[in-house]
């Protein structure tokens, strides 16, 4: 009995350790797999890598495009599809249609994927000047532990975080390519004495690892003349011999006698240029229509002039933001300016009873937006331009409200808040905000909201 029970722990070990042996040998193989699969990979991702930045060391930019295109062709997944067609679209320097096809990818993409799309997300909308929106996009990745370095970076400079993003580069400055630290480098060490920095980022920026951030550069440049022009000793009177040369030019114009825009852009300039020649002048401009830097490019004129009236208003709108305090703000001169500003045709299709105004101009296809803006207790008026599809948009909306506020007006305490709202921004208000109103009104009356409901079915 003792040999057999000897014979049977042998076994029984034997066994054990051969059992063991196969483990190990599992694991090995496995281990073994993992590492081909990764090297793999690695030549995969290599091999995808390449061939882009061949295309962009020649400045094939239509080809990646292209690319890109046909591989989202082949995909199955639409979010797949949907993120490689806005990569596309980034490389064309539409940034539109780039944000539609992320928005739509950010919507169903699962796993690993979202984080992919939500940094696509912020570089499209870094490529299309919405800086707020990329920088509030990245601070969540950043916040989450993964965040494209070279794109956050410029967000945070493009919203005046230069310190920030300083400290972010000196944390992160190894993880960056030689060519992203030299620009960085370069972007980080402008200041207003040394003008020489702006000719080096512009002759840095047609490098082609930098093209889809372009647009961006343009805009810093843009900034940091600003910059340099705030800082000069000489900039009223700069900018009174500005107004006054932009003015002639203008009235030199042939198509002046065929063109409101033209006629209005006088007006406005003409209305500002005794106002900007001091200090306290510029200090005071509250109530100056804001977006004409906008409204520039849309003057029938050649582009050099168009540019020159949009560094005109540029800079007085800088000086006014940097040297405006409540202190200078003066209600009744507020109320004039604005009056003063408004297209020789406006109509005013929205009165001031609910803290705002509309004034629309049917030969400028324009709306002139008035607000009573409310800052922790300062009330002061704010007045800009709305383009043409924006005011179509904003009026299907407001004009139901209005009249339903006129033929119904114990309706008014309830319906003024979502005028104000929309009159403010739009896209602001939701279906449910909609719904809450129609809850609060009398149900013979939601017809005629249920429109502007519809409008935003689903947001």
């Amino acid at each position: 009995m003792a040999v057999q029970a000897e014979y049977e722990v042998v076994y029984i070990l034997k066994n054990s350790i051969a059992a063991i042996l196969i483990v190990i040998a599992g694991i090995a193989i496995r281990l073994l797999a993992h590492r081909l699969d990764k090297k793999l990979s690695s030549v995969i991702r290599r091999k995808k890598v390449a061939w882009l930045e061949k295309l962009k060391e020649s400045g094939s930019y239509d080809e990646i495009a292209n690319r890109y295109r046909k591989m989202a062709s082949k995909q199955n997944k639409e979010y797949e599809k949907n993120n490689l067609m806005g990569l596309a679209a980034l490389y064309e320097h539409d940034s539109e249609t780039a944000i539609k096809y992320f928005q739509e990818a950010n919507q169903f993409a699962t796993g690993n994927y979202i984080n992919m799309v939500e940094g696509n997300l912020a570089i499209a909308y870094l490529q299309n000047r919405w800086y707020h929106e990329a920088l509030e996009m990245f601070d969540y990745q950043c916040e989450n532990g993964s965040v494209a370095i070279f794109p956050y970076i410029l967000a945070l400079i493009m919203n005046d975080e230069e310190e920030e993003a300083k400290k972010f580069y000196k944390l992160n400055i190894k993880e960056l390519k030689d060519t992203e630290k030299e620009f960085i480098d370069l972007i980080l060490s402008f200041s207003p004495t040394k003008k020489d920095i702006l000719e080096k980022v512009k002759s840095k920026s047609d490098d082609s690892r930098i093209w889809i951030y372009k647009p961006v550069i343009k805009d810093l440049i843009f900034k940091w003349n600003l910059i340099i022009f705030y800082n000069s000793t000489e900039r009223q009177t700069i900018l009174k011999e500005q107004g006054q040369k932009l003015l002639l030019d203008l009235k030199k114009q042939p198509q002046i006698f065929n063109s409101p825009e033209i006629k209005y852009m006088c007006s406005l300039i003409s209305n500002v240029l005794p106002r900007i020649s001091t200090y306290e002048g510029n200090s005071s401009l509250w109530g100056l229509i804001d977006n004409l830097d906008w409204f520039s490019f849309k003057l029938p004129l050649d582009e050099v002039m168009q540019e020159e009236c949009n560094l005109f208003w540029s800079r007085i709108y800088y000086v006014f933001s940097r040297t405006s305090t409540a202190d200078t703000y003066d209600f009744t001169k507020n109320q004039t300016f604005i009056k003063d500003q408004l297209p020789p045709d406006e109509k005013e299709v929205l009165d001031g009873s609910y803290r705002c105004s509309l004034f629309l101009s049917s030969t400028l296809h324009l709306v002139v937006r008035v607000l009573e803006i409310d800052e922790d207790g300062f009330k002061y008026f704010y007045s800009d331009i709305v383009d043409e599809t924006t005011a179509e948009e904003l009026l299907m909306d407001v004009k139901p409200v209005i009249k339903l506020i006129k033929e119904h007006p114990e309706t008014e305490e309830i319906l003024e808040p979502l005028l104000y709202r929309l009159v403010y921004n739009r896209n602001l208000v939701k279906e449910i905000d909609i719904i809450n109103v129609l809850n609060r009104i009398p149900s013979n009356l939601h017809q005629i909201l249920n429109p502007i409901k519809e409008r935003r079915r689903g947001n």
